[in-house]
C-alpha cells in the first residue's frame, strides 16, 4: 500500500508540537481591519459629526439700522425731521434747549462787559497818570537843575573865599577858626550837590518804574479779559455742539423716538435711522425649537 508523505508524517508525530499553529489567514486579518475602521469611523462621527437640519421662517431684508443718540442732556426744543425723510451726514435732525449752558454764557458775557469797561477805565486812568507823572517829573527836574546851579555857584564862591582866607591866615588877618568854618560850609555844599545830582539821575528810573507799574496793572486786566474771552468761546462752541444733534451718516428716518418737550440725558435715543449703504441685514423669525439650535456662522438661504 502506498501512503502520502504528509500522512506518514502525521502518523509518526500526531501532536506536531514542533510546528506553529495558524489561527487565521491574511484574509481574516483584512476583514478584521476593515471592521475596526468602520467602528472607529462610527465613533468619530458620533462625537464630531452632525446631521444638517433645516428650519423655515419669515423675515425682512433691510440696510443697517441704528439709533441716533443725544450727545448731551437737556430738553428737546424741536425735531427737524419726520419719518421717511432722508438725512445727510452732518445734517441737524433735532435741537436741544441748554438752559444751564445759556445761563453760563449770559453770565460770562456780563463778566466780559465788566472787564472791558474796567480795562477802558484803567487805560484812561493810566494815560492820565502818565501825563501827570510826566508833568511832576518835569517840574521836579527843573527844581533840581535850579538847585544844582545854585549849589555850583555857592561852591564857586566858597572856593574863592577859602583861597582868600587861607592867604589872609598866613598874614594873620583871619583866625583859623574862620577858615575851618568856610571849609565845612564848602564840604556841605559839595555833599548837597552830589545828592541833588544823584536825585536828578534817578528821575528817569522813577519814570520807568511808574510806567512799568501801570503797564503791569493793564497786563493783569488784559490777561483776565483774555481768559474770560477764551471761556466764552469754549461755552459757545459747546452750545453749538450740544444744542444740535446731527446725523453721523446718510440714512432714512424709520422712527422718531422722542417728541418736542422731552427731557433727555446723554445717550438717549432720538431717532431710528436706516443707513444708506449697499450692505443688507436680514432680520429672521424662526420657530423656538430651531432658534435654540441657531449658532453664529450658520448658513442661511434667503429667497424673496
Amino acid at each position: 500500500m502506498i501512503f502520502r508523505k504528509v500522512a506518514l508524517e502525521r502518523l509518526s508525530s500526531p501532536e506536531q508540537l514542533d510546528q506553529l499553529l495558524q489561527v487565521t489567514d491574511p484574509k481574516g486579518w483584512m476583514a478584521l481591519g476593515a471592521l475596526g475602521a468602520v467602528l472607529l469611523s462610527s465613533l468619530a462621527w458620533g462625537v464630531w459629526g452632525s446631521i444638517p437640519t433645516e428650519a423655515t421662517g419669515e423675515g425682512i431684508l433691510q440696510r443697517g439700522v441704528s439709533n441716533l443718540e443725544s450727545p448731551g442732556a437737556g430738553q428737546i426744543e424741536e425735531v427737524l425731521v419726520r419719518v421717511g425723510d432722508f438725512v445727510h451726514k452732518g445734517q441737524a435732525v433735532a435741537q436741544i434747549r441748554q438752559d444751564e449752558l445759556q445761563r453760563q454764557i449770559v453770565d460770562t458775557q456780563a463778566k466780559l462787559d465788566d472787564l472791558r469797561n474796567d480795562l477802558r477805565e484803567r487805560q484812561r486812568y493810566s494815560q492820565e497818570q502818565e501825563r501827570l507823572r510826566a508833568r511832576d517829573l518835569e517840574q521836579e527836574r527843573d527844581n533840581l537843575e535850579l538847585s544844582i546851579r545854585t549849589l555850583e555857584t555857592d561852591i564857586d564862591l566858597l572856593s574863592r573865599r577859602l583861597d582868600d582866607q587861607q592867604d589872609l591866615l598866613k598874614d594873620g588877618l583871619v583866625t583859623k577858626q574862620t577858615v575851618v568854618a568856610t571849609q565845612q560850609e564848602l564840604s556841605d555844599k559839595n555833599q548837597q550837590l552830589k545828592a541833588k545830582s544823584l536825585e536828578l539821575n534817578g528821575l528817569e528810573s522813577k519814570r520807568l518804574e511808574s510806567t512799568q507799574q501801570l503797564a503791569q496793572e493793564l497786563e493783569t486786566r488784559e490777561r483776565a479779559l483774555r481768559d474770560v474771552e477764551s471761556q466764552s468761546r469754549e461755552l459757545q462752541a459747546k452750545l453749538r455742539e450740544s444744542r444740535q444733534i446731527v446725523s453721523p451718516y446718510d440714512g432714512r428716518v424709520l422712527e422718531r423716538l422722542v417728541d418736542r418737550g422731552a427731557v433727555i440725558s446723554p445717550g438717549t435715543p432720538i431717532l431710528r435711522l436706516e443707513e444708506m449703504t449697499e450692505d443688507l441685514v436680514a432680520i429672521l423669525f424662526v420657530p423656538a425649537s430651531a432658534g435654540k439650535q441657531a449658532r453664529p456662522g450658520m448658513l442661511v438661504r434667503v429667497s424673496p
